[in-house]
């Protein structure tokens, strides 16, 4: 089974409205390099949740990765009657750089970069960070165990910290 196609085939794909394509690169690549014109930012991380949603536009998914390789292997991995939808662009952004394809760059909020590889976990994701930030926390007592706590609750991106010593 073809689980590839090159970067102009899916240029062409994507012209013709035959395909979308998601970039599961890590927020710091899609920064430093920028992004295909016409993909969706997608991580890893939250790939299986919006596989289903994806697939009910029945247009075919090109996954692109760095070099091609993680979204080759994600490919093979997936049961047959996923398979035929979803490819890998071979040679990943590289190939899509080299190809001279459009590029447009990634603007990312100060926030979504400085929590990116929290919300990558599994049970955190956007609606988790969305969460946390939106909380409040009040700590009493700013000794030996408050102090850690307070450290630990500003760096995840607790909303509001209350202090009471």
């Amino acid at each position: 089974m073809t689980f590839q196609c090159d970067a102009a085939q899916a240029w062409q794909w994507l012209e013709g409205g035959l395909a979308i394509m998601v970039d599961v690169r890590a927020v710091e690549e899609r920064v430093e390099s920028g992004v295909p014109s016409t993909a969706q930012a997608i991580h890893w991380s939250s790939l299986d949740a919006e596989l289903p949603v994806l697939l009910s536009q029945n247009k075919k998914i090109l996954l692109l990765c760095s070099v091609g390789q993680e979204s080759l292997v994600y490919c093979q991995s997936l049961d047959a009657s996923q398979q035929k939808n979803i490819f890998s662009v071979a040679g990943g952004f590289e190939a899509w750089f080299l190809a001279d394809l459009p590029i447009s760059a990634c603007q990312v909020s100060e926030h979504m970069l400085r929590y990116d590889r929290q919300m990558r976990l599994l049970g955190v994701g956007r609606a988790g960070q969305e969460m946390l930030s939106n909380s409040r926390v009040l700590i009493v007592g700013v000794g030996g165990l408050g102090v850690p706590v307070l450290q630990y609750l500003a760096a995840s991106g607790v909303g509001e910290i209350t202090l009471v010593d």
